[in-house]
Protein backbone atom coordinates (compact mmCIF):
# COMPACT_ATOMS: atom_id res chain seq x y z
CA UNK A 1 0.00 0.00 0.00
CA UNK A 2 1.12 3.53 -0.60
CA UNK A 3 1.33 6.09 2.19
CA UNK A 4 -2.29 7.11 1.58
CA UNK A 5 -3.52 3.52 2.10
CA UNK A 6 -4.35 2.82 -1.57
CA UNK A 7 -2.77 0.25 -3.86
CA UNK A 8 0.16 1.77 -5.72
CA UNK A 9 0.27 1.36 -9.50
CA UNK A 10 3.61 2.31 -10.93
CA UNK A 11 5.02 2.31 -14.44
CA UNK A 12 8.58 1.06 -14.40
CA UNK A 13 10.84 1.79 -17.36
CA UNK A 14 14.21 1.13 -15.77
CA UNK A 15 15.86 -1.36 -13.46
CA UNK A 16 18.31 1.18 -12.01
CA UNK A 17 16.18 1.06 -8.90
CA UNK A 18 14.49 -1.93 -7.37
CA UNK A 19 11.44 -2.40 -5.24
CA UNK A 20 11.73 -4.43 -2.05
CA UNK A 21 8.55 -5.83 -0.49
CA UNK A 22 8.60 -4.53 3.08
CA UNK A 23 6.64 -7.52 4.41
CA UNK A 24 8.79 -10.27 2.95
CA UNK A 25 12.06 -8.49 2.15
CA UNK A 26 11.86 -10.05 -1.31
CA UNK A 27 13.03 -8.11 -4.34
CA UNK A 28 10.35 -7.31 -6.92
CA UNK A 29 11.85 -7.35 -10.41
CA UNK A 30 10.29 -6.44 -13.75
CA UNK A 31 11.40 -6.01 -17.31
CA UNK A 32 12.76 -2.83 -18.87
CA UNK A 33 9.69 -2.27 -21.04
CA UNK A 34 7.01 0.02 -19.73
CA UNK A 35 4.64 -2.17 -17.75
CA UNK A 36 2.07 -1.44 -15.09
CA UNK A 37 2.50 -3.53 -11.98
CA UNK A 38 0.66 -3.59 -8.67
CA UNK A 39 2.73 -3.54 -5.50
CA UNK A 40 1.87 -3.72 -1.85
CA UNK A 41 4.08 -2.01 0.74
CA UNK A 42 7.55 -1.51 -0.75
CA UNK A 43 10.77 0.48 -0.53
CA UNK A 44 12.65 1.72 -3.58
CA UNK A 45 16.43 1.10 -3.51
CA UNK A 46 19.12 2.57 -5.78
CA UNK A 47 21.09 -0.32 -7.34
CA UNK A 48 24.15 1.81 -8.13
CA UNK A 49 24.93 2.06 -4.41
CA UNK A 50 25.39 -1.73 -4.35
CA UNK A 51 28.28 -1.58 -6.81
CA UNK A 52 31.95 -1.25 -5.96
CA UNK A 53 33.90 1.49 -7.76
CA UNK A 54 35.32 -1.17 -10.09
CA UNK A 55 31.88 -2.64 -10.86
CA UNK A 56 30.46 0.84 -11.46
CA UNK A 57 33.31 1.64 -13.87
CA UNK A 58 32.54 -1.54 -15.84
CA UNK A 59 28.81 -0.71 -15.89
CA UNK A 60 29.47 2.85 -17.10
CA UNK A 61 31.96 1.69 -19.74
CA UNK A 62 29.57 -0.96 -21.05
CA UNK A 63 26.78 1.61 -21.32
CA UNK A 64 29.06 4.09 -23.08
CA UNK A 65 29.86 1.36 -25.61
CA UNK A 66 26.14 0.60 -26.05
CA UNK A 67 24.83 4.17 -26.30
CA UNK A 68 27.71 5.92 -28.10
CA UNK A 69 29.76 3.32 -30.00
CA UNK A 70 31.27 5.98 -32.28
CA UNK A 71 32.67 7.96 -29.31
CA UNK A 72 33.79 4.73 -27.66
CA UNK A 73 35.67 3.73 -30.85
CA UNK A 74 37.41 7.14 -30.98
CA UNK A 75 38.54 6.74 -27.37
CA UNK A 76 39.51 3.11 -27.97
CA UNK A 77 41.67 4.11 -30.96
CA UNK A 78 43.89 6.22 -28.71
CA UNK A 79 45.10 2.94 -27.12
CA UNK A 80 46.39 1.61 -30.47
CA UNK A 81 49.68 3.47 -29.98
CA UNK A 82 50.52 1.36 -26.90
CA UNK A 83 51.10 -1.85 -28.88
CA UNK A 84 54.75 -2.58 -29.54
CA UNK A 85 57.28 -5.36 -29.92
CA UNK A 86 58.44 -7.08 -33.07
CA UNK A 87 55.05 -8.79 -33.45
CA UNK A 88 52.92 -5.92 -32.01
CA UNK A 89 51.63 -8.16 -29.22
CA UNK A 90 52.96 -6.17 -26.25
CA UNK A 91 50.57 -3.66 -24.70
CA UNK A 92 52.11 -1.01 -22.45
CA UNK A 93 49.79 1.96 -21.73
CA UNK A 94 51.83 3.42 -18.87
CA UNK A 95 55.46 3.36 -17.71
CA UNK A 96 54.12 2.66 -14.19
CA UNK A 97 52.35 -0.52 -15.32
CA UNK A 98 53.65 -3.89 -16.43
CA UNK A 99 53.85 -4.76 -20.10
CA UNK A 100 51.00 -7.06 -21.06
CA UNK A 101 51.76 -9.71 -23.65
CA UNK A 102 48.60 -10.38 -25.65
CA UNK A 103 47.79 -13.39 -27.80
CA UNK A 104 45.95 -11.45 -30.52
CA UNK A 105 48.06 -8.30 -30.49
CA UNK A 106 47.38 -5.29 -32.66
CA UNK A 107 45.57 -7.43 -35.25
CA UNK A 108 42.96 -8.44 -32.67
CA UNK A 109 42.71 -4.88 -31.41
CA UNK A 110 42.04 -3.58 -34.94
CA UNK A 111 39.42 -6.28 -35.49
CA UNK A 112 37.63 -5.29 -32.26
CA UNK A 113 37.85 -1.60 -33.23
CA UNK A 114 36.20 -2.36 -36.59
CA UNK A 115 33.37 -4.20 -34.82
CA UNK A 116 32.79 -1.25 -32.46
CA UNK A 117 32.86 1.24 -35.36
CA UNK A 118 30.05 -0.72 -37.05
CA UNK A 119 27.76 -0.98 -34.01
CA UNK A 120 24.39 0.74 -33.96
CA UNK A 121 23.58 2.58 -30.71
CA UNK A 122 21.56 0.58 -28.18
CA UNK A 123 19.67 1.62 -25.03
CA UNK A 124 21.48 1.57 -21.71
CA UNK A 125 21.46 -1.58 -19.65
CA UNK A 126 19.59 -1.26 -16.40
CA UNK A 127 20.68 -2.72 -13.10
CA UNK A 128 18.84 -5.38 -11.14
CA UNK A 129 19.78 -5.76 -7.48
CA UNK A 130 18.98 -9.48 -7.48
CA UNK A 131 21.39 -10.08 -10.36
CA UNK A 132 24.03 -7.93 -8.71
CA UNK A 133 23.74 -9.98 -5.52
CA UNK A 134 23.78 -13.34 -7.30
CA UNK A 135 26.90 -12.32 -9.26
CA UNK A 136 28.63 -11.12 -6.11
CA UNK A 137 27.76 -14.43 -4.42
CA UNK A 138 29.17 -16.39 -7.36
CA UNK A 139 32.39 -14.38 -7.37
CA UNK A 140 32.77 -15.03 -3.63
CA UNK A 141 32.19 -18.73 -4.29
CA UNK A 142 34.73 -18.81 -7.16
CA UNK A 143 37.42 -17.20 -5.00
CA UNK A 144 36.62 -19.15 -1.85
CA UNK A 145 38.93 -21.76 -0.28
CA UNK A 146 39.37 -23.40 -3.70
CA UNK A 147 39.83 -21.26 -6.80
CA UNK A 148 37.08 -22.30 -9.20
CA UNK A 149 36.03 -21.38 -12.72
CA UNK A 150 32.83 -21.84 -14.67
CA UNK A 151 29.16 -21.07 -14.30
CA UNK A 152 28.32 -23.86 -11.84
CA UNK A 153 28.55 -22.97 -8.15
CA UNK A 154 30.21 -25.16 -5.52
CA UNK A 155 26.68 -26.04 -4.36
CA UNK A 156 25.69 -27.12 -7.89
CA UNK A 157 23.77 -23.89 -8.54
CA UNK A 158 23.36 -22.44 -12.04
CA UNK A 159 23.11 -18.74 -12.92
CA UNK A 160 19.31 -19.08 -13.07
CA UNK A 161 19.01 -20.81 -9.68
CA UNK A 162 21.26 -18.17 -8.09
CA UNK A 163 19.15 -15.37 -9.63
CA UNK A 164 15.98 -17.00 -8.30
CA UNK A 165 17.35 -16.75 -4.75
CA UNK A 166 16.98 -12.98 -4.94
CA UNK A 167 13.62 -12.40 -6.50
CA UNK A 168 10.84 -13.30 -8.82
CA UNK A 169 11.92 -12.77 -12.43
CA UNK A 170 9.43 -11.81 -15.10
CA UNK A 171 12.12 -11.77 -17.78
CA UNK A 172 14.87 -14.07 -18.97
CA UNK A 173 18.27 -13.84 -17.35
CA UNK A 174 21.41 -13.99 -19.49
CA UNK A 175 25.13 -14.17 -18.95
CA UNK A 176 27.19 -11.23 -20.17
CA UNK A 177 30.81 -12.18 -20.54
Amino acid sequence: MSKNGKKDHRKRTTTDTILVDNRTGKIINGDEQEVEEEFDDYTEVDCVKALSKFELAIYETLNKLRTHPDEFADEMETYRQYYSGKDNKEFHPSPKEAILRTKEGLEGFDEALDVVRNLEPLPTLGLAMGLIKCCQDHIGDQYGPELRTGHKGSDGSTPQTRANRYGEWFIYTYLII
